[in-house]
């Protein structure tokens, strides 16, 4: 069960540690951006259709009771 056919071992990555953390850096940053230009977009403009709409479903989010049907 240790043979090169063997499903137990995970294969290794082929990208060194580096690459993969500086992978995972630049996608936090591109979510981290992506959100902060929403909530900058509901703040900056509430009285828009946009901003009412980011305002309702972020409600909803929030609301517990309505994550269940």
């Amino acid at each position: 069960m240790s043979g090169h056919t063997s499903q137990i071992a995970l294969p290794r990555s082929p990208e060194p540690p580096v690459r993969r953390a500086r992978r995972l850096l630049l996608s936090l940053l591109a979510g981290l951006a992506f959100f902060t230009a929403v909530f900058l977009t509901m703040h900056e403009l509430p009285d828009t259709a946009i901003g009412r709409s980011i305002h309702i479903h972020l409600g909803q989010l929030a609301d517990p009771q309505s994550w269940t049907p």
